[in-house]
């Protein structure tokens, strides 16, 4: 984790919506998002001023340029933005993935009696529902490794932890699960989501 801003935590953890069934690479390509460019969405219902709604959109620009999509901002409402249960978590494969995860840290770090709240949510730039999302990482990883690699050829993903890998050759599908497990901790919730 890296500390930006006012006490505002980044974490370079990475997640997305599960998919019933691994797509192929070709309908992958059409799904997955620009890896230039992210957009800040300010979340009305934080209960921020407009001052320091402004003052967190702009330290969340920062942290979408640097750590990339999806990612959300959590914060207690009772400690202030300046508190250390401020976090921003980046790299994970959804929205509502990196949500959880915030509202985790910030919940655990919080000293006010009152729940955290989503200030800011981290989307790509040009953001629309898609059957499959990636985070900025694992979508460059797809279009520099994935796609220009000979089958058979496997994209696992960690819906919870961001976690990603690919694998290529006889093993790829059981490689890429076996490598995306181990990053992601003890969750070891991967599973493979593009497969050739």
């Amino acid at each position: 984790m890296k500390l930006l801003g006012p006490a505002i935590l980044i974490s370079a953890l990475a997640a997305t919506s599960a998919m019933a069934e691994p797509i192929g690479g070709k309908a992958a390509r059409k799904m997955l998002f620009s890896t230039k460019g992210a957009e800040v969405t300010m979340r009305p219902d934080s209960g921020l001023s407009p001052a320091l709604s402004n003052l967190l959109k702009g330290v969340t620009e920062q942290v979408a340029a640097d750590q990339g999509y999806y990612g959300a901002v959590a914060y207690s409402p009772d400690d202030g933005l300046q508190h250390a249960a401020t976090v921003a978590l980046a790299r994970y494969h959804s929205v509502p993935a990196a949500s959880a995860a915030a509202l985790k840290v910030c919940n655990k770090a919080r000293k006010g009696a009152a729940e955290c709240r989503i200030a800011a949510e981290i989307r790509p730039a040009k953001w629309k529902p898609r059957p499959l999302t990636l985070s900025r990482a694992a979508t460059e990883g797809f279009a520099k490794t994935y796609r220009r690699a000979a089958r058979p050829k496997a994209l696992a993903i960690s819906p919870r932890t961001g976690a990603w890998a690919v694998s290529l050759g006889g093993n790829a599908n059981a490689d890429a699960l076996a490598k995306c497990n181990k990053d992601a901790g003890t969750v070891a919730d991967c599973e493979t989501v593009i497969f050739d």
